[in-house]
């Protein structure tokens, strides 16, 4: 096109919509993030589970692995059952809190833990996304969440070797009566583990001989405190930080943290952004301009 005179911005712009070549811009927000402790004991712990396999006479299980960073401890190796002969299902949830409430119980609370982007931690499905129920509930212990880079699992080497380290010492070629035998196997070589087999990378320490400070956090867990741990206020003031941008659909609908929410036709189509008030405890639905279009209660 040397010495032509070219289109300007604007033309192109125009032929590329009539081509069909454009898309609207979508605005986005990535959940408030909370400085990573420098990883002294039980300060940053790591959780991952490990693909699932077959155990004879127990059956279809994935290994909820969880590693204290500082120290090298490693916290839990939580046996998750899936299904008798084929994965029946997926680990949830309430298989994450039992690991964790389990590894609370014996170690305490740690200040952080670090996951993958897995959606049962993180909603793969928005580029605003919402925190999950997982998350949510470790604010309210008072613990933060933080996730690894996509596709850098190095990001939590120590949890990714542990894979191997517990297949090859518990799981491999062994067969074991029940899941009851398999967890008791799973807890007594932990403890052999952290007590007595010497680490490399501490001075051919055992863990818990090279800190002896990582026995425990610090912040005591049982079961029957959680409802009074739980503070709800540390909720409120992350859910304040956030802005979460949706298009409505054309029934006047929005999803938010997988809940359904009504915002009105009238404004299907329409990119509206999401804020929480922690004064009010509601969720405010803003227009382009910053007009307030709705409020949502808290659900």
């Amino acid at each position: 096109f040397k010495g032509q005179k070219l289109p300007g911005q604007a033309s192109i712009g125009r032929f590329l919509k009539e081509q069909g070549l454009t898309q609207p811009y979508e605005r986005h927000q990535a959940l408030p993030q909370e400085e990573k402790p420098p990883g002294l004991p039980h300060e940053v712990w790591e959780m991952d589970a490990q693909g699932y396999q077959f155990i004879p006479d127990v059956g279809q299980v994935t290994l909820i692995n969880l590693n204290d960073r500082g120290s090298h401890v490693r916290l839990m190796s939580y046996p998750c059952w899936l299904g008798e002969k084929r994965v029946e299902r997926h680990a949830n949830t309430s298989d994450y809190q039992t690991a964790l409430r389990l590894a609370f119980t014996d170690w305490g609370l740690p200040q952080a833990l670090q996951v993958d982007h897995e959606s049962v931690f993180y909603d793969n499905k928005s580029k605003s996304p919402f925190p999950t129920r997982l998350h949510l509930w470790l604010i309210a212990l008072g613990i933060s969440l933080h996730f690894g880079r996509h596709g850098r699992p190095t990001d939590q080497g120590m949890t990714e070797r542990s894979h191997q380290l517990w297949e090859r010492q518990v799981t491999q070629d062994t067969t074991f009566v029940d899941w009851h035998i398999l967890y008791n196997t799973l807890h007594q070589r932990r403890d052999f583990l952290n007590n007595i087999l010497p680490c490399t990378s501490l001075d051919n320490q055992p863990p818990l001989v090279a800190y002896p400070q990582a026995h425990h956090s610090g912040r005591p867990y049982r079961l029957e405190w959680e409802a009074e741990l739980l503070d709800l206020a540390r909720i409120d003031s992350y859910l304040g930080r956030g802005r979460w941008f949706r298009r409505v659909a054309k029934n006047g609908i929005i999803s938010l943290g997988g809940t359904i929410c009504y915002v009105g036709a009238k404004w299907k189509q329409q990119q509206i952004e999401v804020k929480f008030d922690p004064d009010t405890r509601q969720f405010q639905c803003f227009d382009a301009a910053s007009q307030l279009l709705k409020t949502l209660p808290l659900f």
